[in-house]
Formats: C-alpha cells, structure tokens, sequence
C-alpha cells in the first residue's frame, strides 16, 4: 500500500497540505528562485526545500527554467484548476444546503 508521502507525488491535495510546500507556493507568486534560495527563506535545508519543490513540480503547480548550473521555480497557476474547481463544487454545493 503507497504512504501518504508517496500519494502527495501525484495528489495536488496532498501536496498542498504541508504548510512548508503552501509557504513556497506564496512565494514563487512574486518571482523565480532556487532551492537555496527557498531553503534559507524557510530556514531548513536545501535537500528539504528541493524535496518539496519537487512535489510541487510533480503536481504541475510549480514550473522550473534551468539557468546555468541553476535550477529556478515558480508558481503555475493553471496547477490549481483541478484545486480550485473542486473548491468551486463544494460551495456551490453548501451553499445550495444553507438556502
């Protein structure tokens, strides 16, 4: 049976419950940066930091350019549309509740 940590490869739900991986995704709005730069931002390691970004990568809510040795990510917005769809049938559905 797959753990939970295995699951979040493929699940932006699961991905987007780790409080780290929802800190980075604010901060790649503004700009691009680098696992380092995202590590010390955090203050963790940076085999943390890549560790979660590439989560975020896997579940396409993240994209990544590589510049010379670097490697720079950002936030895709078009990653949360099955997040934010889902988000959308669930009020729509309180709501009709609550009427």
């Amino acid at each position: 049976m797959p753990s939970a940590s295995s699951k979040s490869w493929q699940d932006p739900f699961l991905a987007l419950a780790h409080e780290e991986r929802r800190a980075i995704l604010l901060l790649l709005c503004d700009h691009a940066q680098s696992a380092g730069d995202m590590a010390r931002y955090l203050d963790t390691t940076q085999q943390s930091a890549s560790h979660h970004l590439n989560l975020l990568l896997n579940n396409e809510l993240v994209s990544v350019e590589k510049r010379g040795r670097f490697r720079f990510y950002i936030t895709r917005l078009d990653g949360l549309q099955e997040v934010e769809e889902f988000l959308v049938e669930l009020r729509t559905r309180a709501a009709r509740r609550t009427s």
